[in-house]
């Protein structure tokens, strides 16, 4: 085997990553908040595919967008003749939280429809601080209303998720893209103070020229960016239609005091989006932004797909980055596999008796764990003082015959004998103080 080979197999691929037991308290700690508010708000959860057909994202996401053009991972089809197409390992939720609720017939529920959807998602991106080729993902999606209160619902589920995980230091940046009717007027607009500046862009943005000039909004490349600052503003083109939509979402805003900044700039970078598209960043002392959730409506997307004209709207933000923000700002975080009881077990007889209780303590909720594989009463000491917990409960052959058990307050430094009947409830009472 060859030495590149051999070290491979000892590391995982460029991008990919394992999520260690030390950092899987945050993941949990932001899933368990963010899917408590999006079930409190009536959001149901829907588990995607990791596969989906290729085409789904080319024409849902727009075959000229970074994701398709650069980033998805493509997965061949092999020696089966009924399937015509490609595979690829989804790089976004919003396209196939579209066809599934046309697969599904959701258009039959009532509406909207509010879905939710946690897991990896994939693109092959040049790794950075906070960017994976596997990277997890929350979204929230709701199907079959143009209302601007479903627009402000994720904003507001949004920045109460943040505030929530102890992040307040926010910002929220909104603006419309326009509709059917308005869009052409501001693509024109666009392109000819775009096609002014042909010689200041890149060659990808000179590419979108034709393609989609959205797109040279949401461009990266420094020089770009310096261009979009002084384009034709797009709330100067929008219909009244949108305008109205746009204002009765910054009213809503306003309402509920949360802060945004109106920038004409912001577009997103897939195509699906239509009128509202908005981003929220976390701002530090220099004033750099780090982007951590982002969304907009998608009117058009489930028809294009296929289906029927549905109104939709959604949102999504990413664990990893938000997780290193943790980190970064000492944000403690509960750790929901701590253990508050440990069972020490002196002797054969003993083990048996402690698999018992060890149950029953379980099955009334009290986290607790013990090492049965261990027979030393020094090293059974020390795992639990490593795990930090509350109290010890020891019983050895004496407490066999005695049928009880030692239970020490590891923070009181104190112990009682207690009856073996009695130790569920006496832990119970003692944990509630």
């Amino acid at each position: 085997m060859a030495q590149n080979s051999k070290k491979s197999l000892m590391q995982a691929p460029k991008g990919f990553r394992d999520i260690l037991p030390s950092d899987q308290k945050y993941y949990e700690f932001i899933k368990q908040i963010a899917i408590k508010h999006l079930r409190f708000s009536g959001f149901k959860r829907i588990d995607l595919p990791i596969l989906e057909y290729a085409s789904l994202f080319e024409r849902g996401v727009g075959e000229e967008t970074d994701i398709v053009r650069k980033e998805m991972f493509l997965v061949p089809r092999k020696g089966n003749a009924e399937e015509k197409e490609d595979y690829a390992l989804r790089p976004e939720g919003t396209a196939g939280v579209a066809r599934a609720y046309i697969e599904h017939g959701m258009h039959t529920k009532p509406q909207p429809v509010m879905l939710y959807y946690v897991g990896p998602f994939f693109r092959y991106d040049q790794p950075q601080e906070g960017r994976y080729r596997e990277f997890w993902q929350i979204g929230a999606e709701i199907l079959g209303t143009q209302k601007p209160t479903a627009d402000i619902e994720l904003m507001r589920l949004a920045w109460n998720i943040f505030e929530d995980l102890g992040i307040t230091d926010l910002s929220l940046a909104i603006n419309s893209i326009g509709c059917d009717h308005c869009r052409g007027n501001i693509k024109k607009s666009l392109k000819e103070y775009f096609e002014s500046m042909r010689s200041k862009l890149c060659p990808d943005c000179i590419r979108r020229l034709d393609t989609n000039v959205f797109r040279i909004l949401d461009c990266k490349e420094p020089a770009c960016k310096e261009v979009a600052m002084d384009a034709p503003p797009i709330l100067d083109n929008l219909c009244v239609y949108c305008k109205t939509h746009l204002r009765k979402v910054l009213e809503m805003l306003d309402e509920l005091k949360i802060k945004y900044d109106l920038d004409p700039t912001l577009a997103r970078g897939l195509d699906y989006y239509t009128r509202t598209v908005f981003e929220i960043a976390q701002v530090d002392d220099r004033e750099r932004k780090l982007s951590l959730a982002g969304g907009g409506r998608y009117d058009m997307l489930v028809k294009k797909l296929g289906g029927r004209d549905v109104p939709a709207v959604g949102f999504a933000f990413g664990l990893d980055r938000i997780v290193d923000l943790l980190k970064k700002k000492e944000i403690e975080v509960p750790d929901y596999e701590k253990p508050t009881v440990f069972l020490i077990q002196l002797g054969e007889s003993a083990k048996k008796s402690c698999y018992q209780t060890l149950e029953k303590l379980q099955n009334e909720g009290i986290p607790t764990q013990a090492t049965p594989f261990r027979d030393s009463l020094k090293a059974q000491l020390r795992t639990a003082n490593r795990l930090k917990v509350r109290f010890t409960v020891i019983i050895g052959q004496k407490e066999i015959n005695d049928n009880t058990a030692i239970v020490r307050d590891m923070k009181e430094s104190v112990q009682e004998i207690i009856p073996k009947a009695e130790i569920v409830n006496f832990l119970k009472e003692k944990l509630k103080k």
